[in-house]
């Protein structure tokens, strides 16, 4: 007789999955960042050999991103239209973001300015700074991340920026194949409202086909969970082998302080999801470690939106329409993590040329910072960091000073920075949108009756 196979696939998908749920755990996450440190610090020769293996993984990751924000976003525009909570969800969501943002901001500025100033900077640390300007700036080329600096709002493919319009994708499949996340949002969110409004009216729905599409996405980035750990590894590792430990003790004072203050949002941040959710604080950490340790990996916050879509909406249950509509947009234009970042390093930069802020000038940097983290396209090193131009110029600060030294440190700055903007997007989706309630039931009610 032969063996009864129908239950094999039932059987794979839960095994695939157990491993998956194994893989991503908090603890096995923070073993592979450890080992990567490690194998960084001991700068073998083959840790160097593991980057063309992070750079495919990150691909991998990347890859499905824009198709699933080409589902999840008009999906989550129809549920919040369709319930009528669209209109209170965005004024939601501004309120707690607006809040956040300047907390965050006045921390970046108050902070640095009390630990400078109880333990100012020392001469051998000036010193050594100055030697990292002088061979960072013989490998970086300046005047093309100056060039950035203007064109990062809508330079695109050598192109002359042409302000609003280089938001408005012309061609959308253009715009898909260059990867141009903003303007891909544009036609998303305009599609998404479309086709809330002709389904009112002519009874017709693209739902099926979205959420297949969303579904599909979800379980790539499922099957790509399972190399979680060897993905960390291979991202992590030749990063901090290029640095070297000389580098962060020179450096230690600022990427220190910068660590402590991104540790303490990210921690706020959980314990703010857990109570706006009325979930236990364990739970919203082992969920949320998910996101923040993959993004950390990759740096990019863009390639972990399913994931972060995904923990939020299945694990701890927050509102669909808050998570699949404010989190994609949160990530790709007002990443919060770059205006800690660029407040921190402004008063760091101002130390160490002996620049002291008045008051007026601190909520300046709060405010230049904020409308500076628009500008950073998406992207680490000179490009990621071609806005802050417009942060210290106001200031008189050197612009040309300040890019070596942020560059040098750049790949564990970017790490903290990325799970900062992850951290406080969640959290914010959770505060706006609190928990699940009858979408779910709406969601699946509309789905029989097509």
């Amino acid at each position: 007789m032969k063996p009864d196979n129908s239950t094999t696939p039932a059987k794979r998908n839960l095994n695939a999955g157990t491993l998956s749920r194994y893989l991503t755990k908090p603890q096995v996450t923070l073993a592979a960042i450890a080992i990567a440190i490690a194998l960084g610090l001991s700068r073998i020769s083959v840790v160097e050999n593991l980057r063309p293996i992070g750079e495919v993984y990150l691909a991998l990751l990347q890859m499905s991103v824009l198709p699933f924000l080409m589902a999840a976003i008009p999906l989550a525009m129809r549920s919040a239209i369709a319930q009528g909570e669209a209109g209170r969800l965005l004024v939601r969501v501004i309120v707690w973001l607006a809040l956040i943002t300047a907390v965050i901001a006045a921390i970046g500025i108050i902070a640095p300015l009390i630990v400078f100033g109880l333990h100012p900077i020392s001469l051998a640390t000036v010193t050594g700074i100055g030697g990292l300007v002088s061979e960072a700036s013989r490998q970086v080329d300046i005047e093309f991340a100056m060039d950035l600096s203007t064109a990062a709002s809508g330079a695109i493919n050598g192109e002359q920026s042409n302000g609003l319009l280089d938001f408005v994708p012309s061609n959308i499949f253009a715009a898909l194949s260059s990867n141009q996340i903003t303007s891909v949002l544009v036609f998303i969110i305009i599609f998404g409202i479309g086709m809330a409004v002709t389904e009112r009216r002519t009874g017709n729905s693209l739902r099926a086909a979205l959420t297949h599409l969303h579904d599909v996405c979800l379980l790539i980035f499922g099957w790509l969970n399972l190399f979680v750990p060897f993905g960390i590894i291979a991202l992590i590792a030749p990063q901090i082998a290029r640095l070297g430990s000389g580098v962060l003790l020179i450096l230690a004072q600022f990427l220190i302080l910068f660590a402590a203050i991104s540790i303490a949002f990210i921690g706020a941040s959980i314990v703010l999801t857990a109570r706006a959710i009325r979930e236990p604080l364990s739970k919203a950490f082992n969920a949320l470690m998910k996101p923040l340790a993959l993004v950390a990996a990759t740096r990019n916050a863009i390639a972990c939106t399913p994931l972060a879509v995904d923990v939020m909406t299945n694990e701890l249950k927050v509102s669909r329409a808050g998570c699949e509509l404010f989190i994609p947009l949160e990530f790709a234009i007002l990443r919060i993590g770059f205006v800690l970042h660029f407040a921190a390093a402004t008063i760091f930069i101002g130390t160490l040329v002996g620049r002291s802020f008045t008051i007026s000038e601190m909520v300046l940097i709060g405010v230049l910072s904020t409308v500076a983290s628009f500008g950073t396209i998406g992207l680490n090193g000179p490009a990621g960091l071609a806005s802050f131009a417009g942060v210290l110029r106001p200031f008189a600060l050197s612009y040309e000073l300040a890019l070596p030294i942020l560059l040098v440190v750049d790949p564990i700055i970017g790490m903290l920075r990325a799970a900062v903007t992850v951290a406080v997007t969640c959290a914010v989706a959770a505060l706006a949108g609190g928990r699940q309630q009858g979408e779910d039931l709406l969601d699946l009610q509309s789905q029989s009756a097509e």
